[in-house]
């Protein structure tokens, strides 16, 4: 037999992925096995195929809504620390605004009109 080549009566065997596909292998029928996922008894027949594929879309959807919940609490955290930068800043403001009006009252009393 040449290269690439099966004996007929032999089933195809899985294909490993390298790269940014490892821990996964290719079934014969090109669906892929997350790893630690036994593989079903006899082949895959098609029942068990969707199957799979339907554990790996859950587990996808799992990971998806974790991720989603994550960033909401971190949306939600930069939003407290907006709010108390603004509160900061209008305090600051406050302080400085009351900080000049009185600067300018001390001024007025002293200075041009108090030379000998």
């Amino acid at each position: 037999m040449g290269r690439g080549q099966q004996d007929v009566g032999t089933p195809p065997q899985p294909v490993q992925l390298r790269g940014r596909g490892r821990g996964r292998c290719l079934s014969p029928h090109g669906l892929s096995r997350p790893r630690g996922v036994p593989k079903p008894p006899g082949g895959v027949p098609g029942d068990a195929a969707m199957r799979l594929q339907l554990v790996e879309r859950e587990q996808a959807l799992r990971l998806a809504r974790e991720t989603i919940q994550i960033l909401q609490a971190k949306v939600e955290r930069l939003e407290q620390l907006l709010l108390l930068k603004n509160l900061r800043i209008d305090d600051l403001s406050r302080r400085l605004q009351q900080g000049r009006g009185q600067g300018q009252a001390q001024g007025r009393g002293q200075g041009r009109g108090q030379q000998r």
